[in-house]
């Protein structure tokens, strides 16, 4: 498919915590979202792989709604990466987007991208935040060809 949406009211699917726990949660603009907890540091988050979702050469549009933290007072940044990995080893990230964020206030990271051309053992999508005490909230994220 050229087009991907997640938006958890159902299923985590094959999203994973990174260094962080999931669940799904009520929080959310309709339905649920996935809430990543216990976070062990700055910089932790979700990851999905992508492995047969995108293809190097391509490019997509990324889009998803995120939130750190459920009280006005916290104030955290977001933001997503495109991890690639070669077959020898080398790791490279892409920068898919920024956004300073509030806590109970639903942000938006959004950011066009093409997968450098090449061969790739791992593609994972990232989204992570700082403020690790807190909950990073996830939902209606997408990725469409362009």
């Amino acid at each position: 498919p050229a087009a991907f949406n997640w938006n958890f009211d159902s299923a985590i699917g094959d999203w994973a915590g990174f260094y962080g726990s999931t669940r799904l949660t009520a929080l959310a603009t309709t339905g649920k979202s996935l809430e990543v907890y216990a976070r062990k540091a700055d910089g932790t988050g979700a990851s999905l792989l992508l492995a047969g979702k995108v293809q190097p050469g391509l490019s997509y549009r990324f889009a998803a709604d995120v939130m750190v933290g459920r009280t006005t007072s916290v104030a955290a940044l977001a933001y997503a990466y495109l991890y690639l990995e070669d077959t020898t080893g080398n790791g490279q990230l892409l920068s898919l987007g920024v956004v300073n964020t509030q806590g109970g206030v639903w942000g938006k990271l959004q950011q066009s991208f093409q997968v450098p051309a090449g061969t790739y053992r791992r593609m994972e999508l990232m989204v992570l935040s700082t403020r690790s005490d807190q909950s990073l909230y996830l939902d209606n994220v997408t990725l469409n060809r362009l």
